[in-house]
């Protein structure tokens, strides 16, 4: 009875979880938090254009308050099979997610975009836009990860403006991916070894 119980609780809380609303799909930008200025909208709008003009590309952008404690991976994956971005040939579309109140961030890309637009190359584009997110300047942050993006998917140096003053993002090359990927592996292995030292420890002082 207890163990039916506990199924039918998670069954329901797991639905409760997944029913995050996903706005309807307005235009390339749609921020439901309203963290952007009118004004730094209309330059990512006409930018993401401008993309999709020249190399077919659908970029993408949603800023929400929050995911209602649903996984961020799995809300973004809801998000792009809704709206469906990019090609049906190509697949050739990629989401930019900013959840506000979460401070969580996600760039979900298609299957077409995947061999230049890495998780490692994406996770570098959102290390390197944290410094806005923590003045909560979410004009240049928005505008900074959208543009690496283009950047990156098309290797051309993308001049940034942020504050007035231009900032070059330069392609990351494959040397720089690897040196990425290897400190996220010592960090996952340093992780590891933490976790085994606890675990046996506990296990001799069970004994």
């Amino acid at each position: 009875m207890n163990k039916l119980l506990f199924i039918i609780f998670f069954t329901l809380s797991f639905s409760l979880i997944a029913n995050t609303d996903i706005p309807e799909l307005t235009g390339p930008v749609v921020d439901q938090a309203n963290v952007l200025s009118s004004q730094g909208k209309s330059k990512i709008e006409a930018f993401i254009r401008r993309v999709y003009k020249k190399h077919g590309v659908q970029l993408q952008v949603l800023i929400i308050n929050t995911l209602n404690r649903e996984s961020i991976e799995g809300y973004s994956m809801r998000v792009v099979e809704k709206w469906q971005l990019g090609s049906a040939k190509e697949d050739n579309g990629a989401l930019f997610l900013l959840v506000i109140n979460d401070r969580k961030m996600r760039i979900e890309v298609g299957q077409g975009l995947e061999g230049s637009l890495t998780d490692a190359r994406a996770g570098r584009i959102l290390d390197d836009l944290k410094p806005f997110l923590r003045s909560q300047n979410y004009d240049d942050a928005t505008l900074f990860a959208i543009e690496s993006m283009a950047n990156i998917t098309h290797d051309e140096n993308v001049s940034i403006v942020v504050n007035n003053s231009p900032k070059v993002y330069v392609a990351p090359d494959a040397k720089a991916d690897l040196i990425h990927f290897a400190k996220v592996f010592i960090a996952i292995g340093f992780t590891s070894v933490v976790f085994m030292s606890g675990w046996m420890l506990g296990r001799s002082l069970r004994s």
